[in-house]
């Protein structure tokens, strides 16, 4: 194989395939969606639930949006926030 071939194969390996990162879109805006429910079923406003899980309001907003690759951390910093645990987020 050419160097130049290995770079392309090395490449597409590295390229997320369109229906993998669409799953992982859909997910991602599920859990914000269910962050969201529990957020309004809890009368919390983003403002109060970003500060006291020590994140910026527009961070959160994205968080709820399904727009932001959320780390473990910041999940159970928000989870800790609506009084819950974690795990509801990933509840069917």
């Amino acid at each position: 194989m050419a160097r130049n071939d290995a770079v392309l194969v090395s490449y597409a390996l590295l390229v997320p395939k369109p229906e993998v990162e669409s799953s992982v879109i859909a997910r991602r805006v599920a859990v914000g969606r269910r962050i969201r429910d529990l957020r309004e079923e809890a009368r919390i406003s983003q403002a109060a639930v970003a500060e006291t899980a020590g994140l910026s309001r527009p961070f959160y907003v994205g968080v709820e949006a399904g727009q932001r690759n959320v780390s473990l951390d910041k999940l159970f910093a928000i989870a800790d926030a609506l009084g819950v645990d974690a795990s509801v987020f990933f509840a069917p």
